[in-house]
């Protein structure tokens, strides 16, 4: 099935910075994205080791913006008033 979009130019541009940096064309991340919308509604009739396994495939494909320092995770540094 094909479909025709008229995206708003900047939603265009984040759309395409997404799916190079997912290493996808747009129509390739664009339909990746439909369909697992799809799913989504979908959710209700999974059993539990299936929510488990799309859970696990989503957070797998999640993008990463954090990058912390190891000090990050030390106990101190969490909770600096409980030297």
């Amino acid at each position: 099935m094909s479909i025709k979009l008229d995206l708003a130019p900047n939603a265009e541009s984040v759309l395409l910075a997404q799916a190079q940096a997912r290493g996808l064309s747009l129509e390739a991340y664009a339909t990746q994205l439909l369909e697992s919308y799809g799913s989504v509604a979908q959710a209700d009739t999974l059993s539990a080791a299936e929510r488990l396994s799309a859970f696990d495939e989503f957070v797998l494909n999640m993008e990463s913006n954090a990058i912390l320092p190891e000090e990050a995770f030390h106990r101190e540094n969490w909770y600096p008033d409980r030297g």
